[in-house]
């Protein structure tokens, strides 16, 4: 059942945008090696930046843990975000669902939608990597990599820059939980538009239910911008790879935005 081995320091995990059932999204993870026999996986209480409670532990369902035979660990939630894991040093896997933030009936806390996750089937994912992944004590700091599958034509937009890409899979890396958490990502058709200012990629990406490609657009008025800001930082922008995400509702959302 498992496609990768467990890492001394890296957690891998799975997502399949094509198994989406019911607005949640199933995750996969092979976790680092585990050395105790307990270990508590965490899911984010308040992101920085945010000032607000988020506590996505709220959103995950049916969390389980295997070794490497397939036979079940014992699993106990701790709280809203923490579930602590017997045997943790035989896990092999862990597996739960993750349910869409912007369509949640849940009141208290409300999420906001950019720092949400919104998911519909065969049309548009769109997530911040703190709603879908979580991490264990101590290890925050180990290397993450995302295996993404995808329905035919998608095309996932990030900051990110993928170590391989295929016509239905990407794989996304990066050093530490912190540089995962901040590069929220668009998955839907069509591909974004790209341009080249000052050393650095720049993506926009955009989604619109009623099927409108925008992103050209926007590219050519943002533009100018960029430009104006390679001048000013003397020729080169600081970072490679910078994306413009964009969801264009026509119904608008439930924080009224």
């Amino acid at each position: 059942l498992l496609a990768q081995k467990p890492a001394a320091n890296q957690y891998q995990f799975t997502v399949d945008l094509t198994q989406c059932v019911n607005d949640q999204l199933p995750i996969t993870l092979v976790p680092p090696k585990l050395k105790g026999k307990t270990a508590i996986y965490r899911m984010p209480k308040v992101i920085p930046g945010t000032y607000s409670i988020s506590s996505f532990g709220r959103f995950v369902k049916d969390i389980k843990a295997y070794d490497a035979k397939g036979n079940a660990l014992p699993v106990k939630q701790l709280d809203e975000n923490n579930w602590e894991i017997s045997d943790a040093n035989k896990m092999a896997k862990l597996t739960y669902r993750v349910d869409d933030t912007w369509d949640s009936e849940i009141k208290e806390d409300f999420i906001f939608e950019p720092g949400g996750v919104g998911f519909e089937r065969d049309s548009v994912f769109v997530w911040n990597a703190s709603g879908l992944f979580g991490y264990f004590d101590d290890l925050k700091r180990a290397e993450y990599r995302v295996t993404v599958t995808t329905p035919a034509g998608f095309y996932g937009a990030t900051s990110l820059v993928p170590g391989t890409s295929t016509a239905s899979t990407d794989v996304w890396s990066t050093a530490n939980y912190m540089d995962l958490v901040d590069a929220p990502m668009l998955y839907c058709r069509p591909a974004p538009a790209e341009i080249s200012v000052g050393g650095a990629q720049v993506l926009f990406a955009s989604y619109s239910p009623k099927g409108t490609k925008l992103a050209q657009g926007l590219a050519k008025e943002v533009a100018p911008v960029l430009l104006a800001a390679k001048d000013y930082l003397v020729g080169s922008l600081p970072v490679k790879k910078y994306a413009f995400l964009m969801y264009f509702s026509p119904t608008g959302f439930k924080s009224g935005s």
